[in-house]
């Protein structure tokens, strides 16, 4: 899949390009001089350092911790394997293959577009939209307000950056581990749990404090919207619904009766100046639930204590 001009599957460097740089860093070389109490040099043992590969989307990333301030410490290189442990960076999204006129990592923004991409969300004027949503030509627009800590992470965290081949661009939630793939979470997967918009509050208020969906609650946002006016609540009433059963990929976004699709006025992110409207979920019997809705399918409602 390509977004904005480069790649975000696997990579393979082209032919000639990269070969002078894989054989200099193929063979970066340690030398250690301590110099001790009566003033002797004594020299380390030189040590090949190897190169790791390219990562896939969909891998999770780990990188060992190092100390800069050590003279002899060793090139260390990302680990790839599960994201729900403390030391995990997060999901692997996309690759990109450094060009000779990059002395570095590419612009924080390629990263976040790559994440939103590869999340299954569309980017407009007005924010990022879920692909799901397309299909609604009512003629309310529908943003959410997607939120993660992305970065860039170099072949080699501890090395010069020229000395990196490529580079990946790795997400997470943004205040709790990750747990589950985001790859296409708003076109036909499954929300990890970190990144959804929850509250609380059994009817949130715009101001109301907003949570991780990780943690016990009642309601999830949605989608806000900017334009729709109060004398319009019929028409967005129906789009919220329709909203919620896209993103739920399930007809009846309700459950059965378990969840509440509403609407609120106002603006519940400050981020959002100009959002008037706001599509919600809650639970009909004020229990807590844990986890996201975005992507529930046929799958239980999983209640908090349950």
């Amino acid at each position: 899949m390509a977004v904005d001009g480069w790649e975000t599957s696997s990579l393979i460097a082209r032919p000639g390009r990269w070969v002078g740089l894989v054989l200099l860093a193929a063979v970066v070389v340690i030398v250690v001089a301590v110099p001790p109490a009566d003033g002797r040099l004594v020299a380390g043992r030189p040590q090949a350092a190897g190169l790791s590969a390219a990562p896939r989307p969909g891998q999770c990333l780990t990188v060992p911790l190092f100390d800069r301030g050590l003279a002899d410490a060793a090139p260390v290189f990302p680990r790839f394997d599960g994201c729900g442990h403390g030391e995990a960076l997060g999901e692997v999204v996309a690759v990109r293959i450094r060009s000779s006129a990059e002395p570095g990592p590419p612009p924080t923004g390629a990263c976040h577009e790559a994440v939103a991409a590869y999340a299954g969300l569309r980017r407009t004027p007005a924010g990022h939209v879920p692909s799901r949503a397309d299909v609604l030509a009512d003629g309310v627009t529908w943003i959410y307000p997607f939120e993660s800590d992305q970065q860039w992470v170099p072949q080699a965290p501890n090395l010069p950056a020229e000395t990196s081949a490529w580079f990946a661009c790795v997400a997470g939630p943004p205040t709790t581990m990750q747990v589950g793939s985001l790859a296409d979470a708003f076109a036909g997967g499954r929300l990890p749990a970190g990144y959804g918009r929850c509250w609380v509050a059994r009817n949130p208020k715009p101001r109301d404090a907003m949570i991780a969906c990780a943690w016990p609650h009642t309601a999830e946002l949605l989608g806000v919207a900017a334009g729709p006016a109060p004398d319009d609540a019929g028409h967005v009433d129906a789009s919220c619904r329709r909203l919620a059963a896209e993103l739920l990929a399930r007809p009846d976004p309700t459950v059965d009766g378990a969840l509440l699709v509403r609407v609120g006025w106002g603006d519940p992110l400050e981020s959002h100046p100009a959002t008037t409207t706001y599509c919600y979920l809650v639970t009909a019997d004020d229990r807590l639930v844990e986890g996201s809705f975005v992507g529930l399918g046929e799958s239980a409602i999983s209640y908090f204590g349950s």
